[in-house]
């Protein structure tokens, strides 16, 4: 019998937690979708940071940052150079 209530208690106990994590993604989910909602806002005033966010590059332009070879141990050649 004790076996019983204690496996039930158990059970109380995941449950709630279970919910609770379920309630915490949903409010991330939602948070989410409104810094995207946001951020694509944001995009569409400013060119400025069109790279940051993502934006294609049309043909001739250029992205203004030159990146060091993947495996370089060099720390100074790892660092971006902007032009």
């Amino acid at each position: 019998l004790a076996l019983c209530a204690s496996l039930q208690r158990q059970l109380t106990e995941l449950v709630s937690k279970f919910e609770a994590q379920e309630l915490e993604i949903t409010s991330l989910e939602a948070r989410i979708k409104l810094l995207k909602d946001k951020d694509g806002g944001v995009a569409e005033q400013s060119g400025d940071d069109a790279l940051i966010k993502g934006r294609i590059l049309e043909s001739g332009e250029e992205t203004g940052a030159k990146r060091t070879e993947k495996g370089s141990d060099d720390t100074e050649e790892m660092v971006n150079v902007l032009t």
